[in-house]
């Protein structure tokens, strides 16, 4: 067989047709990147586990290339080239062009950044030299089709859109792929996914380009040996990105990526992680828990995989339940009640990994996991999870009234459970709607006390009390006609600092002659109020009203000893079981819009000005 050519080529585009840089399947995994490579990654590989007595290897490991060590080089520079020419035709969005300026930069320093994924104990990516004629290979899933899928309903990967999690990853959207399969076979291949661009002899090309056999697209016999320190001799895949975008934090962002995905597989023993030599597996986990614990990664979201940990290692006191949907008891489900957790339940495979984590609207506090056990219902809601595999989505299935129905159902189990918990466990009298657990716990001045099992920072907390018996609304009136509106309650001139709880007024008085049910505004007492800034700056306002509000907002003030000082709010949001939403603010005034009475009302906010202010709140419905 004659020996061909090996390099980079992009297929022609014979009808002229032009591919841009905007890739949909690359933009669905830009926003959470890591996250998702380390899904896509875990899952892939778990799926070919060949001894299901031991746990998969995933190993991550960064290195350096010399640009001579990129595969092809000059020919890369060169399709890099015309692409810049190609694409300074564009006038208004030079998006492509400074990509591809980037790109070139890149390639011409002395050496590149790349990350290595390699996984163990797998069967490698079989069918490298079957070429077209086995479409439904994973080394053809994997490398060379768009869109195909023809997994095992049980099994997560499909090497459909999650593959193009790797091409979010790199600065020049490209990547290698290597293995050794079961069967001793060793192949290799580039792609990059790029854009349409004119070659030096005029031919219009494709976006997308492999590093290959240049005479029919195959791959390339042998193993690739990017990562100099790397051989591998056990059947395996590699992925090699090039120009990761991560050099900086990587082990914080990886590691919380991992744990916070796939913490019940490595807990199981199904999966143990490395990255650049540093390992989590079950034996080592809860020293890597502990470190959580003691704030190392404070700015990263860690606190679910400690709660999470607690209830899988039985750290905390919690409650199992049983459900059957295909199956008898072919879900799971562990629940716990205590101040200050998340209010959420991760949602797990029965393969280890976490689709999400969903939350429940209930008056106390509370954590849980919940798990897919049987093979029905996992192939059930493996086909209603989204290509980011973080979410259920109804129109997924062939029937999405009933898929709809099916998950509902799943979610008034989790309601029902948590219902149940909360009439066993608290009294009467502290089942209220919302907020004892967090209004009504005894806070001093530097903060709050950790609470037993979670690693909570104490925050800087200001408390306003309502005294007893106020009315819950207060016409003010404002006189002279004007534009002036009544500021917050007046305090008397004090000489000596003292604490600011919630100013109460004097029963206002209507000014003479004029009509007290106009030009006045009505202010709104709340029967408990909590301020506190957290340790990212932003201030959160907890607040019950006692009588409903139709059209309220609420004034944020600087208390001062003699005066309140106005503020300029830079964003603001209300936070729901729903979600985050964005309000409507001007200068230091929020629109919050209706409220419920008796209900836990939680706002967040920042002020322009980063400084830490005692801040007064006073609410009014228009």
């Amino acid at each position: 067989m004659e020996k061909q050519e090996i390099g980079w080529r992009f297929e022609e585009s014979k009808s002229g047709d032009v591919d841009g840089l905007n890739n949909g399947d690359i933009d669905t995994f830009k926003s959470n990147h890591l996250l998702s490579l380390a899904k896509e990654s875990a899952q892939n590989s778990l799926d070919a586990q060949v001894d299901k007595n031991q746990p998969v290897l995933l190993e991550f490991n960064s290195f350096y290339i010399p640009k001579k060590d990129f595969p092809d080089i000059d020919k890369f520079k060169e399709i890099i080239n015309q692409q810049i020419k190609f694409w300074k035709i564009t006038q208004n969005d030079k998006s492509a062009e400074n990509f591809f300026r980037g790109a070139m930069e890149i390639i011409n320093s002395e050496k590149i950044f790349c990350l290595r994924i390699s996984d163990f104990n797998t069967t490698g990516l079989e069918g490298s030299r079957d070429g077209r004629d086995n479409i439904l290979s994973n080394w053809w899933k994997l490398v060379r089709s768009k869109g195909v899928s023809d997994n095992d309903p049980l099994k997560g990967g499909s090497f459909g859109i999650g593959k193009h999690a790797s091409f979010a990853c790199s600065k020049l959207r490209t990547a290698f792929y290597s293995t050794k399969d079961v069967n001793g076979i060793e192949s290799h291949q580039g792609v990059s996914i790029l854009a349409s661009y004119d070659t030096l002899e005029g031919k219009r090309t494709k976006g997308k380009g492999y590093y290959c056999n240049q005479q029919d697209f195959s791959c390339i016999e042998g193993p690739l040996h990017l990562d100099k320190e790397f051989n591998r001799t056990t059947p395996g895949t590699d992925v090699f990105i090039i120009g990761f975008v991560d050099e900086h934090r990587l082990k914080e962002e990886i590691f919380c990526s991992i744990l916070s995905s796939f913490l019940l597989a490595i807990y199981n023993g199904n999966l143990k992680f490395k990255l650049n030599g540093e390992i989590i597996e079950k034996n080592n986990l809860k020293d890597i828990i502990d470190e959580y614990r003691s704030s190392v990664y404070a700015d990263l979201d860690y606190k679910e995989i400690i709660e999470d940990y607690n209830l899988l290692e039985g750290n905390i006191d919690f409650k199992t339940y049983n459900f059957s949907i295909f199956e008898e008891n072919d879900i799971i489900l562990k629940v716990v009640l205590g101040p200050g957790l998340s209010r959420k339940i991760g949602m797990f495979r029965n393969n280890g990994m976490k689709i999400f984590d969903k939350s429940i609207r209930l008056s106390s506090d509370f954590a849980g996991i919940l798990i897919l056990k049987g093979d029905e219902v996992n192939k059930y809601f493996r086909k209603l999870e989204n290509p980011k595999h973080d979410n259920w989505e109804p129109d997924r299935s062939d029937n999405p009234k009933e898929a709809l129905k099916t998950i509902n159902k799943l979610f008034d189990f989790i309601k029902d459970s948590l219902k149940e918990l909360e009439n066993i466990t608290l009294p009467e009298s502290e089942n209220i709607e919302g907020i004892n657990s967090l209004l009504d716990e005894e806070v001093k001045e530097e903060g709050v006390d950790p609470i037993e099992g979670i690693d909570f920072k104490p925050l800087k907390i200001r408390e306003l009390n309502m005294p007893k018996n106020v009315r819950h609304k207060i016409r003010i009136p404002v006189g002279g006609g004007g534009t002036n509106k009544p500021g917050p309650y007046s305090i008397p001139p004090n000489p000596t600092p003292t604490p600011r709880p919630y100013p109460i007024p004097p029963n206002p008085t209507p000014i003479p002659g004029s009509n007290p049910n106009k030009n006045a505004i009505i202010k709104v007492i709340p029967e408990k109020i909590k301020i506190y800034q957290d340790k990212n700056g932003e201030y959160n306002l907890f607040f019950v009203l006692g009588e409903k509000s139709e059209s309220i907002k609420c004034e944020i003030f600087i208390g001062g000893e003699e005066f309140n000082e106005s503020v300029a709010i830079k964003k603001a949001s209300i936070i729901s079981n729903s979600g985050e939403r964005e309000l409507q603010f001007k200068e230091n005034e929020i629109e919050l819009g209706n409220i419920e009475n008796n209900s836990l009302i939680h706002v967040k906010f920042k002020l322009k000005e980063d400084d830490n202010w005692a801040l007064e709140v006073n609410f009014y419905d228009n």
